[in-house]
């Protein structure tokens, strides 16, 4: 049995032009899900939430999105995929400014507007099922 000897060199070219056309020619075949926009409100016992983040996670496609609530507490999520998702309320990050030497940092600021439970994928309550068109959700926070 002959063996046509390969060199590397000239089969690198080809095995670049697979790849490409694999990549490029969308070789999952995967269709783009339809998407849409989310706005959503969040109160604390009726007053609006105005610092934190909302967070959007899919369970099933692990897809989701995010966005910083305003001062009337509502939140902003362009371009989101349809589907069923969990949705969670966290605190915004704080940034503590280097101190004086000599002195303690300040007390970290409390959200309690914020229940612990709603800032967790396994323990938030709150649902949203997202369409291609405008989806508006409104939570209330409470402990």
């Amino acid at each position: 049995m002959i063996i046509p000897h390969v060199s590397f060199v000239h089969s690198l070219p080809r095995l670049l032009l697979i790849l490409s056309a694999m990549t490029l020619g969308g070789c999952g075949g995967t269709e783009e899900k339809p998407r849409g926009k989310v706005a959503v409100t969040v109160t604390f016992d009726g007053t609006p939430v105005t610092e934190g983040q909302v967070n959007l996670q899919s369970t099933t496609t692990g897809e989701g999105g995010g966005g910083a609530l305003n001062g009337s507490g509502v939140a902003e999520i362009p371009n989101v995929a349809e589907g069923s998702y969990i949705v969670t309320v966290t605190p915004p990050i704080v940034i503590v400014a280097p101190t004086e030497p000599g002195k303690g940092p300040p007390p970290p600021k409390e959200f309690a507007n914020i229940p612990e439970k709603f800032r967790k994928m396994d323990t938030s309550p709150l649902k949203a099922d997202i369409v291609d068109t405008a989806n508006d959700y409104s939570f209330d926070l409470k402990k």
